[in-house]
């Protein structure tokens, strides 16, 4: 079997007193052998070194539900209605059902409104709130935000983390902060020992 990790849209278009007919919602879904069901993605959060009632987030599966779709052709084209061809695109963190629970602290640091996050804008408009939505205690955030664009969402996906921390502003100060006195001990000390040992001039 093969994992879908996204898709591309094409609905045909049909002449008709709206702009166009095409599905604004799409429910991906795969065969169990005896009927359809949602077709859905396995997330597993990260363990946190100390337990709480709070951080601690069970494994989940993600469905695939993808809406806002159906965009219109432009106003400026010279193809009638039937001849439009519109690709869309969308990857299973752009799932209506892609939502991730952080940490409260998301609520102090992320910019709160779709419309900040450019992927939550093309896939979901640039109204409402998307990062975290709605309820700040419960900080559950969609997977388009901006701050999760390098962050492992699914099992099969590669953290940047670690790359991205290393070139940070933020690493590189607390990296010079944790060295600079022990490089300011190590100079001190040569210049102890040589003011000592080296005869004084005549």
């Amino acid at each position: 079997s093969e994992e879908v990790r996204c898709v591309s849209i094409v609905q045909s278009r049909w002449e008709s007193a709206r702009c166009c007919d095409a599905a604004d919602e799409l429910e991906l879904q795969r065969w169990n052998g005896s009927s359809w069901i949602e077709a859905s993605w396995f997330r597993r959060p990260p363990v946190p070194a100390v337990k709480t009632e709070f951080n601690f987030r069970e494994p989940t599966h993600i469905g695939g539900t993808f809406a806002n779709l159906g965009a219109c052709p432009s106003r400026t084209s010279d193809k009638r209605m039937f001849e439009e061809t519109i690709r869309e695109q969308r990857s299973r963190r752009d799932s209506e059902k892609c939502i991730v629970q952080l940490t409260g602290a998301v609520t102090l640091l992320a910019e709160p409104y779709c419309i900040k996050h450019p992927r939550c804008v093309s896939v979901f408009g640039t109204m409402g709130t998307c990062c975290p939505i709605g309820d700040l205690v419960q900080s559950e955030n969609r997977c388009c935000c901006g701050f999760l664009g390098s962050e492992p969402i699914f099992a099969d996906e590669i953290s940047l983390s670690s790359t991205r921390d290393k070139l940070s502003f933020e690493y590189s100060a607390i990296w010079v902060s944790n060295i600079l006195p022990w490089i300011g001990l190590a100079v001190t000390v040569a210049l102890y020992l040589t003011a000592v040992l080296m005869p004084a001039e005549m």
